[in-house]
């Protein structure tokens, strides 16, 4: 089954699919703001882009009393306020620059905001690095005192070339492209504190989603730590910062350092690849705390709060693409790999939707192995990546959106068609930089032709090209089930950061939607490795089965309520939500040992903070207790910093009643840091392919496995000192330390020719006969030693064998002039070497018999001045008779010269002089024949 794409293969590549999932949206007509006024809330719709065309509405709920508690109590209503403002500010598709701000005027004004101020984003072309920021403020009287707030909205949404700022992360400190952002909004803020001269007490609500929500992260967690803004002096209680989507911006070390942010609320969702970057492994963090959103693998209830989700999603979603990708979120489809690489194709097909990953671990995952495996640091990463993924941006944002869509789609018809052969030219040739990119570019040269639309130059979709496919090489080749299931599944990872989305989660948590207040978790989990020939049964506080394992070699998941992975290792990976408690009963299932590891997923630092190794006796025992309570901290702080440091301490390990000890344990940045690289060579790319390279945690099982092309067989695994570990296909190892293997292949066959194989007795007679380029194919692979060889073909082989004199006239009828034969025909004949059927008939396309080729080389030989005197008595072959008069001196000789050693018949050697000689009986003949005159 091969790839059905839906959006870019740019995510053929990682970075172009962030880039894809991370856009927020459409556009179309603002309304008018409704207005209700009870008291202080006022209520009425506000107006966002979503969708490619239209700007939708939905009910807000204000009230000047969020602001009267401490910014450091979290408001679920005000959460969704804040959301909602940040919505309003995303720029709106209504046609002319000057109208993308018109959204957000209206809300602040609705709200009760005056003096509201764009900055030139709003009414200009982005740039590749520019940001929007609507301000507003008002007076509140409350707490005995009078305040200033000041609404600071940052735009997050429908973005042009901004895009390319989200990848220029710099060497240092926190992200630079962020930071230039939040600059940015700073200086327009104190600016308009300047303008409209404002003192005496203020109070800051600064609000964004995605890339503004990692600027405005930025910004709160700035004035927070600095605690004032030009002359005003500000407090952490009095700046609140609500960040939807939140990339993670910060230096993690800076970030940490200013744990008392706790006024800034980070609202995550784990299945949103956009909040894992920058990523935690290159350092990044960000300030104050994250309230992750219900997910499968952390939260043990997770199928009720998803319902109530839904029932809001349901009232606001009108866009029906978003709609329809959002929905089909927990249908996420993990690709299996299918090698052929004897039909020249590289296939896919769909896991059993048991064994397979969730959507939020499959991010997890994928930009684990980016970052270790390709970016691995912030130097590097800028050195080799960033001005690519900055191109990559700049070329595509800001096209013709209706004609960028039709290319784009016939784009992906393209490579649905093609991507197999694709890949399977790139793996198998000595350069797969330029196959791969010459395929994929090919394929957006036939969109455009088809589309009968031009959105990139020839020159341009090179470039476009090349910097995708030079950013994520490797990885596609190490690692082509990650990237056929990201492939596979782009609507569901761009749903995961839709803004409707985190709004109907938000609105199920808040009253004033009729949702009950809820009490987000940390988003942490453990993770229960175990080994290929390890099984499971996992309970829940209550006593109910909730996942079983079965294993006999190949694992089997029989059930499964919590997320159960069967990874491309053939180990199982069980997720344990860390907010109940389970138990987990384990067993080998054969004479082996049980191997197993529990990792701790900290979602605030969106990494592993543990890892410890268990290798104990047939069976054993883990409790895994409740992690945390509640809210989830900065870093691992808090809870889980007491808790789940000290995994022995976290998880109760007995067999047989008895205490199990760790054989090793990684904790903190020892366990980020605790993982070793599998680097795979082949002898030679066209013989044969390596799968299973990458990272692997130390303690992970390992599988690497070696695909043979067509005709070449596997010899075995090597490591750098020439060490043969293993004759299988199928190598299984523990990760312990970086190493490089190497697969070796064999041709099975003497090369090209897949149907001589190297066994064959004719085998080496083939070689000789194409190293001196006797023999030609029948096909580029195929030789057809069984065929039958004409006359015409001895004559020709034997005009090469004698270096392709020249001269001779073509006495033949049957022979036409300017054929494949007809110039050895005629120097064969002048020398006489060969006789006609007649004098003007040779038939080329007869069968020469055994008796006509000695013939023939007889002459040769004798043409050659070679000593032709020796003569067998034919009488020892039962056949003898058979052979013609004129023949008769021919094979005698032949015989005696050991060029022709009879055939075996009921026992005994026959000459069978009449019958037709094959392919592979003539070449044998000819290298005997050489061996003879030299």
């Amino acid at each position: 089954m091969m790839l059905k794409l839906r959006r870019v293969i740019s995510f053929l590549l990682v970075l172009v699919t962030l880039a894809s999932i991370c856009m927020s949206a459409g556009a179309a007509e603002a309304g008018i703001i409704e207005e209700e006024i009870q008291g202080s809330m006022r209520t009425g719709l506000f107006y966002y882009a979503d969708g490619s065309t239209t700007d939708y509405s939905s009910k807000y709920y204000y009230d000047d009393a969020y602001f009267q508690k401490d910014a450091t109590i979290y408001n679920p209503s005000l959460a969704t306020m804040s959301l909602s403002l940040a919505m309003s500010a995303f720029a709106s598709n209504k046609t002319g620059y000057d109208n993308q701000g018109v959204n957000v005027k209206a809300l602040l004004s609705g709200c009760g905001f005056n003096n509201v101020a764009l900055n030139d984003r709003y009414t200009t072309k982005p740039t590749a690095d520019s940001i929007g920021v609507a301000l507003g403020s008002k007076t509140l009287a409350m707490n005995g005192g009078t305040y200033t707030l000041i609404a600071v909205a940052i735009c997050g949404g429908n973005y042009e070339d901004e895009w390319a700022s989200n990848f220029t992360i710099g060497t240092s400190k926190h992200h630079q492209g962020f930071t230039e952002a939040k600059d940015k909004v700073k200086a327009f803020l104190a600016s308009y504190i300047s303008e409209y001269k404002i003192t005496g007490n203020v109070k800051l609500w600064i609000t964004g989603y995605s890339r503004a929500a990692a600027t405005s992260n930025l910004l709160a967690g700035d004035l927070t730590n600095a605690g004032k803004i030009g002359s005003l002096t500000l407090t952490k209680g009095n700046i609140y910062a609500y960040c939807f989507e939140c990339p993670a911006g910060a230096l993690r070390t800076e970030a940490a350092k200013g744990t008392f942010c706790t006024n800034i609320f980070n609202i995550i969702n784990a299945a949103d690849p956009v909040t894992k970057v920058a990523p935690a492994d290159m350092g990044f963090g960000r300030y104050g705390k994250d309230r992750v959103l219900p997910s499968r693998e952390s939260n043990s209830n997770y199928d009720a709060l998803y319902a109530a989700m839904m029932a809001q999603f349901d009232q606001i979603s009108k866009d029906p693409q978003t709609a329809a990708s959002v929905k089909a979120m927990p249908t996420f489809k993990p690709r299996q790999l299918s090698i052929s690489l004897l039909n020249g194709w590289i296939n896919y097909e769909f896991k059993d939707i048991q064994s397979g990953m969730n959507q939020s671990t499959y991010v997890d995952t994928l930009l684990r192995q980016l970052v270790r495996e390709r970016f691995k640091d912030r130097n590097n990463y800028v050195a080799n990546y960033q001005d690519g993924i900055r191109n990559i941006f700049i070329l595509v944002f800001g096209r013709e959106e209706k004609e960028w869509s039709k290319v784009f789609d016939r784009f992906m018809e393209e490579l649905e068609a093609n991507i197999g052969k694709i890949l399977y030219d790139a793996v198998t040739s000595w350069n797969p930089k330029d196959k791969l990119s010459a395929g994929i570019a090919d394929c957006f040269k036939r969109a455009q032709k088809a589309s009968g639309m031009t959105v990139m130059t020839a020159g341009e979709i090179t470039e476009f090209v090349g910097h995708i496919v030079s950013l994520v090489l490797r990885y596609i080749l190490d690692h082509p089930e990650m990237v056929a299931t990201l492939i596979s599944n782009l609507d569901q990872l761009g749903a995961a950061h839709q803004p409707t989305l985190c709004l109907a989660w938000l609105r199920s948590f808040d009253k004033n939607y009729n949702g009950t207040e809820a009490a987000s978790n940390s988003g942490s989990y453990r993770i229960l490795r175990l080994s290929k020939d390890t099984a499971a049964t996992i309970y829940n506080e209550k006593g109910t089965r909730v996942a079983e394992v079965m294993s006999s070699g190949n694992p089997v998941v029989k059930i499964s309520k919590i997320i159960a992975e069967v990874n491309s290792d053939d180990e199982t990976l069980l997720y344990i939500p860390g907010d109940s408690f389970y138990r987990a009963n384990i067993f080998a299932v054969d004479s082996s040992k049980i191997n197993y590891s529990i990792k701790v997923y900290d979602a605030q630092k969106n990494r592993i903070v543990s890892n410890v190794l268990y290798r104990p006796g047939k069976s054993t025992t883990v409790e895994f207790p409740v992690m945390d309570s509640g809210e989830g901290t900065n870093g691992i702080g808090g809870t889980l910093e007491t808790r789940s440091i000290s995994l022995n301490r976290e998880c109760a390990v007995s067999a047989e009643g008895k205490p199990v000890e760790a054989i090793q344990s990684f904790t903190g940045d020892a366990a980020e840091n605790a993982y070793c690289i599998i680097e795979l060579k082949t002898n030679d790319p066209t013989y044969g392919i390596a799968v299973g390279a990458g990272a692997r945690d130390i303690g992970d099982g390992v599988k690497v496995v070696a695909y043979p092309s067509k005709g070449y067989t596997f010899d075995g695994w090597y490591n750098s000192n020439n060490k043969k570990l293993s004759a299988s296909a199928t190598y299984y190892f523990t990760a312990s330390a970086d190493i490089t293997l190497e697969a070796r292949f064999v041709p099975g066959h003497v090369a090209p020719f897949v149907d001589v194989p190297s066994s064959a007795w004719y085998a080496d007679a083939v070689r000789f006969a194409i190293n001196k380029n006797l023999f030609n194919g029948v096909d580029d692979d195929e030789f057809a030693p069984d065929n039958t060889m004409t006359r015409a073909m001895l004559v020709t082989v034997l005009h090469r064998y004698a270096g392709k004199p020249t001269g001779g006239k073509n006495p033949f009828k049957d022979v036409p002039n300017g054929q494949w034969y007809t110039d050895a025909i005629a120097w064969a004949s002048s020398v006489g070497v060969v006789n006609g059927m007649s004098a003007t008939e040779f038939n080329p396309n007869g069968a020469i018999a055994r008796e006509q080729a000695a013939c023939i080389l007889y002459r040769y030989a004798k043409l050659r001045g070679a000593n032709v005197s020796g003569k067998a008595n034919l009488s020892s072959f039962p056949d003898c008779g058979n052979v013609s008069s004129w023949a008769t001196e021919a094979m005698s000789w032949a015989v005696s010269a050991k060029l022709i050693s009879g055939s075996p018949v009921n026992g005994k050697n026959h000459l069978l002089p009449q019958d037709s000689a094959t392919r592979a009986q003539l070449a044998a003949i000819i290298m005997r024949f050489d061996d003879y005159l030299n």
